[in-house]
């Protein structure tokens, strides 16, 4: 068992660990706006705002982030289909797919739309409450628009994967656009080595695809906290699928960057930030059976309860084996 003494330390680590990658976070290399290096340090910055319970701050830095890349002339049609496909209804599908037809496979497609995807997500984290710490009084509080509800930026985050799979024909393998881990992990990158090629395209293909299940999962949820079961009930299905159909993905990367060497070094007592590697392996989640068949189970139950006996079957199978 840890002593206090231990824990005490860890947490001493930890938080030195912190401040020192605020500090080189908040003072970067000059870079062009356009770099997106310098969208990479600013999602760092605002992910270790959250992590400290600074949320106002946290929000803030993403909204900077969301509104530079609204900017950008190349994305203008790619936002307005994000707009358009996250409010459709029968009436304006029309719309939509004219929108869609009019992007192009730009580079700033393939360069903005992961981050962006992973962006949405995280500023649906940050509309959420947080279970940790209220908010203190007199303290800006959030937005009670609906633009403040995880809701409204979870549907944004999953018409970015929508509708990027359908400006490259449905093929994302080979296609995968930069995220945050991926070019976390560029300079470290070795460009003789065919390898290190072939692990960064592994990488953008699964960060963008695993994205992806995070935005169906944080939906899920907010849809059961909205007493909407059956959407609910939809979207815990989707992720239990994508869950199952990218383990081995999951497995093969983490297997390909050494990830038992990785946590060692993750533990260490030195208080430095940890490198690009590192970073993306806390990233990469694996499945955990147990989780994945009690959540099986539940959506089972919900299945049964409304009548749909063959699903719950297949619901009950899958936890059992």
């Amino acid at each position: 068992m840890r002593t206090m003494s231990q824990t005490l330390a860890n947490l001493k680590r930890r938080a030195s660990r912190k401040v020192v990658e605020l500090y080189q976070l908040e003072c970067p290399a000059d870079t062009s706006p356009n770099d997106t290096k310098s969208f990479e340090s600013n999602f760092k910055l605002a992910t270790t705002f959250i992590e400290t319970e600074e949320r106002q701050e946290g929000r803030h830095t993403l909204r900077e982030i969301l509104s530079t890349l609204q900017s950008r002339p190349t994305m203008t049609g790619f936002f307005q289909a994000i707009e358009t496909l996250a409010a459709c209804t029968e009436t304006t599908k029309s719309v939509l797919d004219g929108c869609i037809a009019s992007i192009s496979r730009s580079d700033d497609l393939q360069a903005f739309s992961g981050l962006l995807q992973s962006c949405f997500n995280s500023l649906a984290v940050v509309s959420a409450p947080s279970s940790h710490q209220p908010e203190a009084e007199g303290e800006d509080r959030p937005d009670t628009d609906v633009e403040s509800t995880a809701l409204h930026w979870l549907r944004r985050a999953e018409s970015v994967f929508q509708i990027y799979s359908r400006v490259f024909g449905g093929a994302i393998k080979g296609h995968a656009p930069e995220c945050w881990e991926s070019l976390g992990f560029f300079d470290s990158l070795d460009f003789s080595s065919p390898t290190s090629k072939d692990t960064t395209e592994l990488i953008k293909e699964l960060m963008f695809e695993t994205s992806y299940t995070t935005t169906l999962f944080m939906l899920a949820q907010a849809y059961s906290n909205d007493d909407d079961r059956t959407e609910a009930a939809k979207y815990c299905q989707q992720t239990l699928q994508r869950q199952l159909q990218f383990a081995g993905h999951t497995e093969a990367l983490l297997t390909r960057l050494g990830v038992e060497n990785h946590k060692a070094a993750s533990t260490d007592g030195d208080t430095v930030p940890v490198p690009p590697s590192d970073w993306l392996v806390s990233s990469v989640v694996r499945i955990d059976p147990i989780e994945w068949a009690s959540n099986a189970s539940t959506l089972g139950e919900y299945y049964l309860a409304c009548g749909h006996y063959e699903a719950t079957l297949e619901c009950l199978l899958s936890a059992w084996t």
